[in-house]
């Protein structure tokens, strides 16, 4: 049986604006509901208010390394975190750091992906993972997801830019 990916809810951890949409977009086309965060405390916040079935989650980020969150996940805590969460970590630097990784953290992360990828074979992956996820209920989520308009979404987009910009100046 297939399963319907409007039950499935990804977090995409990436802080390159231009990136993460292109990665929600492809991945809602397909029909999963999809949380973005561009640092890791907007992660470990959605991560803590939200039941999370996969996470794609860059190397860096602008307070941290990607594989900071692994830790934050994958220990037995308190939090209300899906501690067995399918990793996709998404890697722009090459053969030997993907390597290191995945000696690193071969039991945390699910799959390593070179950047850039090609968006039809991101939604290939996420769909094997996904067929993979155990389910016991339909859509357990505890949040409530909000689509926003056009016109809010190039004003967030605008902000990250500008954030970015203003991110780039301070350390010139």
């Amino acid at each position: 049986m297939k399963k319907n990916p409007a039950n499935y809810h990804i977090l995409i951890v990436e802080d390159e604006p231009l990136l993460s949409m292109n990665y929600s977009d492809s991945l809602k086309e397909h029909g999963y509901n999809i949380s973005q965060a561009m640092t890791l405390l907007t992660a470990r916040n959605i991560l803590c208010s939200s039941h999370i079935d996969l996470l794609i989650l860059d190397g860096d980020l602008p307070d941290g390394k990607g594989i900071d969150l692994i830790p934050f996940i994958k220990e037995p805590n308190s939090r209300s975190i899906n501690n067995s969460i399918p990793i996709v970590y998404l890697s722009a630097y090459g053969t030997s750091n993907k390597e290191q990784v995945k000696i690193n953290y071969s039991n945390e992360i699910t799959k390593i992906l070179q950047k850039p990828i090609a968006m039809g074979n991101l939604v290939d992956q996420v769909n094997q993972i996904v067929a993979l996820i155990p389910r016991n209920n339909q859509f357990e989520d505890n949040c409530y997801i909000r689509f926003i308009n056009n016109s809010e979404r190039e004003n967030l987009l605008n902000l990250a830019i500008y954030e970015q910009g203003q991110s780039n100046y301070e350390k010139n």
